[in-house]
Formats: C-alpha cells, structure tokens, sequence
C-alpha cells in the first residue's frame, strides 16, 4: 500500500481539525457557560471533578488508543492476524473501564464525595468510545473519526443548556447521560467496517511487540502531557481552595484549546503517516514535518499574542466581568499555547519513529516541576493566598525548559534533527519584539494595530527559523544532520555508548 500523499493527508487533517474544533468549542462554550451561571466556589468544584475525570482518563486508559492505531495502520495490509492483537487490546482496554468505575466508586464509599464516583462512570465511557476511534484512524477513516469525535461534546452541550444546573453534580450527571448515544454511534461505525475479528488467545499478548511498546509509550506521554495542566486544579480542589481552583481552570480553559485541536489532529493524521514511514529519511517524510512545523507557528502564535493582547477584554466578554481582575494572570500564562504546540509535534514525531524517550524525560521533568511546587502549596499554611501566580510562572517555565530538553534529547540520542539555534533564536527574537511593541514604547497606535504588528513578527521570525529545514540544509535524519545546526554526531555517538 502506497503512503498517503500530502493532499490527502491536508484533507483529513481539516476534516480532523473542524471536527475537533468543534468538540473543544461545544466544550469550552460549556465550560465558560457554566463559569457564568454557577458560584465561583461552585464551579470550583465542579473543575475539581472535572479534572478528577481527566486523570481518571489517564490512568485506565492504558494508552492503548495509539497502539491499537498503530497496529491497524502496519497491518492494514498484513492479513487478518492482526485483529486478534487488536481484540486483545480491546479487552484490555474494557477491564481498565472496569477498573476506573471500581476506584471512583470506592473513593466515593471513602469520602463521601459522589463527583468522583460520576467522574469514574464518565471516564468509562471515554476509554471505550476513544478504542472506537483508535481502529477508524487506524483504517484512515478520517469522516468516520470526526463524526464519532462532535457527538459527546454537542450532546453534553444541549444537555447542559436544557437542565440549567446550579450545582456540579448535576454537571457531571449530564456529561455521563451525553456519553450513550457517543457509546452506541461508535459500535455502530466499527460494525460497518466489517472488519476480519479474531478471538484472541491468551498468548496474544506476548506477540504484539510493537503495538504494546508504543502503548507503553503512548500511556506515559499522554498522562505526562494532559496531567501537566491538571494535577494543581485537583490539588487546589482537594484542599478545599474552590475559588482558586477556578480561576486557574478558566485560565487553562482559555490557553488549551488550540493544544487539544492539535493534538487530536497530530494523533489522527499526522502520527500514521509518519509511523507508516521507514524512517525520517523517506522522501515523504520532509513534506509532511515541513507543514506541520509551519502550521504549529501559524496557529500557536497568533492565539498566544491575541490572549496577551486581549486578555482583560477576553475575560469581560466571556465571563461577565466576574474574573477581570485576573487578566494578569492570562497574559502570564499565553506562552502555554505556543510551547505545547511545538511540544505536541515533537512529541508525536519521536513516537512515530521509535523515539520516545527523550521526549518522555522532558515531559517527566516539566511534570515533576508542577508537582513540587503543588506539594509546596499543600504543607505551606496559607497558601492560598499567593498560589495562582506562583503555579502559573512555574507551568510556563515548566513548559519552556521542557520543549529545550526534548530538542536536546531528541539529537543525542539520535532520533530526530532540528535547526535548534535558528529556532531557539527565532523564539528569543519574538519574545524581545513582544516585549519591545508591547511594553517598552508606549504605542501611538490601536490595541488591534498593536496586536497585527506582533503576529507579523511573531510569525516572520518564526519562518526565518524554520528556513534551514525547509531549504533542505538540515535533514530530519540524524545520519544526515549537517554540522553547525545541531549537536555533533560524534556526541551523539559517545552518549549512545
């Protein structure tokens, strides 16, 4: 089977990306909608459950959504042997449903809290429907993925519109219900395929190599990647630090979509087609990287430099004015949006080539950063005072050192190269003309004139870094890597020894 041509791969992902648009838009126009109607305290709470959910998520989920695509994208034409692999993942994938339900409902038991044990059922149905998805971008079928992908998000909303709640409970009640018609939409999409099942024997397992290797790896990345914005609401939440624990989820409601969007995309269209690749060397694989480290710049900085901009008017038009007095800390945390994206293509590249582990000791790294300074919140009595700015410079900081780490990691250990001085260059250089139009001369001209000269900057210094990958003088192979642009091959050899 021949790799899919560019042209096909631009149409699945904007299929892929209108799709996820608009699953994050029905979901974040919940999100704020509900920030609007209930108490802060309220809807504190309410996050607090929400990102019990995201990490229940998580941790059952095993990361078998990416080994299952894997496997079917490798064995779309192999025979039928791989559907017993496949239905191996599958049962694996319904025990660890099971599993979540069990721990929400024993935490429940435990503390008396009924959102976690809703948090659990609607984790349950999200790692059964995701499975769902996995096989259909296996198979390439994009239309089929990104209509599974709207139909829990705009069901959740219509809910949630309908039953006006006033309290979280009543929130995660219609998130569970929106998951049964996402349930029976994706058994229904799967049966149409008409696929070549196997019963799967218990020795299974131990033959899938690949597959199981890189839901290992998918497992770690993506709990790495989503827990990084979710573990300090859940501390805040459990603490007891409500109102906090709300501002801080708006901030990251407001910094995170365009990472789920993209994400999503790079996980449906991008990883099969790099994974279907030998290697980086493949005349295929140039192209595919170069527009997508294109689109990465383009999208990324212009929503970080408008929520920078904008953030005090932001705030107003989509709360009300309730969380104005925090614009600060919106303009704080925009760099989030362009560092994750940039993160999430790395990410994606190295695990479809094999790569994984530098990426996933930076993400460890980034991660680990949180999780101190959450524990520093915790033990400090009275921290809710001085919390938000502090976990809001450290998801930056964060987020920064990881993305160096994993371009560091990424060339000794010889996966992947990149122009990293021009890059690292262009950055610094869009964050000194940031500070310069924005700050340092007061502008004689509008705020939306102000924001247009940032977004040119921003993006041609972006493009001035991308020049040597695009014009050909670095190659993605590290065999072909030319001296001068990144660390030496000789370095990268001794390492490997």
């Amino acid at each position: 089977m021949n790799p899919p041509t560019r042209g096909s791969a631009l149409g699945a992902g904007i299929w892929l990306g209108v799709a996820n648009a608009v699953n994050l838009g029905a979901t974040t126009f919940v999100g704020i909608y509900l920030a609007r109607l209930l108490p802060i305290a309220e809807f504190g709470r309410l996050a607090f459950a929400l990102n019990a959910n995201l990490l229940l998520m998580l941790v059952a989920g095993l990361g078998l959504t990416v080994g299952v695509t894997g496997e079917v994208a490798r064995g779309r034409d192999r025979g039928p042997e791989v559907w017993a692999n496949v239905a191996a993942l599958a049962v694996l994938r319904v025990l660890s449903a099971a599993l979540a339900v069990g721990c929400g409902v024993l935490a429940t038991v435990l503390t008396g809290n009924s959102l976690v044990a809703l948090a659990a059922v609607a984790a349950a149905g999200y790692i059964v429907q995701d499975f769902a998805v996995g096989i259909l971008q296996g198979l390439l079928c994009t239309r089929a993925v990104s209509l599974l992908v709207v139909v829990q998000p705009v069901t959740y909303l219509g809910l949630v519109l309908w039953l006006q709640p006033s309290r979280a409970e009543a929130v995660m009640d219609a998130m569970v219900v929106a998951f049964l018609p996402a349930l029976g939409l994706a058994g229904l999409l799967v049966a149409a395929q008409r696929l070549p099942w196997r019963r799967p024997a218990w020795g299974t397992l131990a033959r899938l190599g690949r597959a199981v290797t890189m839901s290992g790896h998918s497992y770690l990345l993506t709990f790495l990647e989503l827990a990084f914005l979710a573990i300090a609401v859940l501390v805040l939440g459990a603490l007891g630090y409500y109102e906090q624990a709300a501002v801080l989820s708006i901030i990251f409601t407001l910094t995170r979509p365009l990472y789920g969007i993209w994400t999503a995309v790079l996980a449906a269209v991008y990883f099969p087609r790099l994974h279907s690749l030998a290697s980086l060397a493949e005349p295929e694989a140039r192209p595919l990287f170069d527009g997508f480290a294109r689109a990465a710049g383009a999208l990324s900085i212009p929503i970080a430099l408008g929520l920078a901009v904008f953030a005090q008017p932001v705030l107003a038009l989509l709360f009300g004015g309730r969380y104005d007095d925090f614009a600060g800390y919106l303009v704080g945390a925009s760099p989030l949006v362009f560092f994750l994206a940039l993160e999430a293509l790395l990410t994606w590249t190295l695990l479809a080539q094999g790569g994984a582990s530098g990426a996933i000791l930076a993400l460890t790294v980034r991660f680990g950063a949180v999780v101190a300074i959450c524990a520093v919140v915790a033990v400090v009595p009275g921290s809710a005072r001085w919390c938000l700015p502090l976990l809001i410079a450290v998801h930056v900081a964060a987020a920064a050192v990881g993305l160096l780490l994993a371009l560091r990691w990424a060339v000794v250990l010889g996966r992947l190269q990149l122009p990293v001085r021009p890059l690292l260059l262009s950055t610094v250089l869009m964050a000194i003309g940031f500070i310069g139009i924005r700050y340092l001369e007061p502008p004689p001209y509008t705020t939306i004139t102000q924001y247009a000269l940032l977004t040119v900057e921003g993006l041609g210094v972006w493009v001035l870094g991308l020049i040597p990958l695009l014009m050909g003088h670095v190659s993605l192979d590290p065999l072909r890597a030319r001296k001068g642009y990144v660390l030496s091959s000789s370095l990268a050899s001794r390492f490997r020894r």
